[in-house]
């Protein structure tokens, strides 16, 4: 009988994942509730018979997310594991372990009180959204099934890469998005807003706007882009917090034919990715970076990345000599590939044209409306400096692009260097994951001989890699001989 219930129990989620099959506004009937059977001095008769409706809702919503936790369940052996998901377990998920792209186990702060493990299992079948299984399970769980998949690892040699503590504080640094930030911020007002009503949320936003306002060192500036700057700053440093916790301790272990990724300081996170099913390698720097000579190393593996602020890194940060080392230990089989057909010279206008645009159009638009708003001057002069700085910088970027840009094919591998928005980037991917090669041609590239090469590689969706401003003929010689071009060029296109 015991060992019934405990074999009942191990193969069920968390207990506590009852919660999340009931409604959330459940605490809207269960406090009222609560303060009634206080107010009433434990006299549950009474109690009942007063407030028989809501504890009959609330006991059936109850009974409903038991009736759920208890349909959804799992199996496992040495091979593969089988989820029965959906009403009365009616659903059922087979995935074989051999097919499985990226197994993650997630074990955040509250996860940890509690005992309790996330996991996610992606085979590149589903969405990029969604994983093939996700469940939450008790931490004895989760690591007996992360221990069976990485199994094959034990009594293998293997390469270990470390990050070091000074280069996870420079990848937090460069890595940390104001926006990350912003959505804890506007989480915490919404949550106080809905908490309080909206007189607290006003009252926060006031007392932040007075603090402001009575510093005298600020007297000359806009109130509002003051407020700004110190709501950036905050959500950036949120996030730099964040970033930091969540990739300190951070190791690429390469054992057999699987990479197990560790992470986290308080919180947990392993991933064991099958290298076979690496789609792709990916170098990235921004500018600064590449001044000085770092890069951060990412992978394209279905599932690994696509959870919230979560980085498909296996090199957060290091030097470029430092990644080239470890690359060559983590990754043995991956050959050197260089690229053969880059932009001419004379394209270099051309990479920086658009920023250059985007620059100048903000100065205009406000030089034209001086004389309409003549007591808006300096505000509007701050706003047109704010906007036109990113786009003289991304015209920078753009410039050093032009010089770095390229194609080549070598060894059964394709090589792209190009530039998306601020970030270079460095896709070496095997020629047998490219799932589709585009060649476009818009009318500023026929006039001036260039074209466009758009690589597309397999992952939870094809992930696009644009190589823009190649010379037309010398692009066209190159796919036909690699096997990508099956037409022959016009008159029109030469």
């Amino acid at each position: 009988m015991i060992k019934a219930v405990k074999d009942f129990f191990r193969r069920r989620q968390h207990p506590l994942r009852i919660l999340n099959y009931t409604t959330k506004y459940l605490w809207l009937l269960l406090i009222p509730l609560g303060k009634y059977l206080i107010a009433s001095q434990f006299d549950f008769e009474g109690w009942f018979r007063s407030h028989w409706t809501e504890i009959l809702t609330v006991s059936l919503i109850l009974g409903y997310a038991i009736l759920r936790w208890v349909s959804v369940y799992f199996v496992y052996d040495k091979t593969s594991i089988t989820v029965h998901t959906g009403f009365f377990g009616i659903k059922v998920t087979k995935v074989n372990f051999s097919e499985i792209s990226t197994f993650s186990l997630n074990q955040g702060y509250l996860d940890r009180l509690i005992h309790s493990c996330t996991i996610y299992i992606d085979t590149g079948a589903q969405s990029k959204r969604r994983s093939d299984i996700s469940f939450n399970l008790t931490r004895k769980q989760a690591f007996e099934l992360y221990h069976s998949i990485a199994s094959e690892s034990k009594n293998t040699p293997k390469f270990v890469y470390k990050s070091r503590k000074s280069d996870l504080l420079a990848f937090s640094f460069l890595f940390s998005s104001t926006l990350s930030g912003m959505l804890v911020i506007v989480g915490v007002v919404f949550q106080a807003y809905r908490i309080f009503g909206r007189e607290a949320e006003i009252r926060i936003l006031r007392e932040v706007n007075s603090r402001i306002e009575a510093s005298a060192v600020f007297e000359m500036i806009p109130s509002y882009i003051l407020a700004g700057a110190v709501l950036i700053f905050g959500m950036w440093l949120i996030s730099f917090v964040a970033n930091l916790m969540r990739h300190w301790n951070f190791s690429c272990t390469r054992a057999s034919d699987l990479f197990v990724v560790r992470s986290g300081k308080g919180a947990r996170r392993r991933h064991v990715l099958k290298r076979k099913r690496i789609n792709y390698i990916d170098y990235r720097q921004s500018l600064l970076m590449k001044i000085f000579r770092v890069t951060t190393v990412e992978v394209g593996c279905a599932g690994y990345g696509k959870r919230h602020r979560e980085i498909s890194a296996i090199i957060p940060i290091t030097t470029s000599s430092r990644s080239d080392e470890s690359m060559r230990e983590l990754l043995p089989d991956l050959p050197p590939v260089r690229g053969t057909v880059a932009p001419r010279k004379i394209s270099v206008p051309g990479f920086m044209i658009l920023p250059l645009l985007a620059a100048v159009i903000p100065a205009i638009a406000v030089r034209i409306a001086y004389p309409y708003f003549p007591s808006y001057h300096n505000e509007m002069t701050i706003t047109a400096v704010l906007l036109v700085i990113p786009m003289f910088w991304l015209m920078i970027v753009k410039g050093a692009a032009a010089l770095s840009t390229s194609i080549g094919f070598e060894n059964g591998y394709c090589t792209m260097s190009f530039c998306s928005w601020y970030k270079f980037h460095k896709v070496i991917a095997p020629v047998n994951k490219i799932a589709k090669i585009e060649l476009t041609r818009h009318i500023m590239n026929r006039l001036g001989g260039t074209c466009t090469v758009n690589v597309y590689t397999n992952n939870d969706k094809a992930d696009k890699h644009s190589v823009k401003g190649l010379p037309y003929k010398e692009t066209v010689k190159l796919l036909r001989e690699n096997g990508c071009l099956f037409y022959e060029p016009s008159g029109d296109d030469l």
